[in-house]
């Protein structure tokens, strides 16, 4: 990335399995501190595999929570990012 980002007029480079609206796949979650649910009652969450500056480097809003960062791993405080 840090190669890509320094090509001239690259402003921003990120990586991610997928891209937004091309092979997305939800799965059932059970949520904590709620009584359990059936796995067709459970909401659906979608998970990507992103690194930072994803959001900025494609221009998605950060609603509530904020971008994610390299210090975000399994060792630190839990994070989520609301987008639109």
């Amino acid at each position: 990335m840090q190669r890509t980002e320094s090509l001239p007029g690259v402003r921003s480079a990120a990586v991610t399995l997928t891209l937004p609206m091309t092979g997305f796949s939800g799965v059932p979650v059970q949520v904590t501190g709620q009584a359990p649910l059936a796995m067709n009652e459970r909401p659906i969450a979608i998970f990507q595999d992103i690194t930072p500056g994803y959001f900025r480097t494609l221009g998605i809003r950060v609603e509530r929570g904020r971008e994610f960062s390299a210090h975000d791993n399994a060792g630190a405080a839990r994070t989520a990012a609301t987008v639109i």
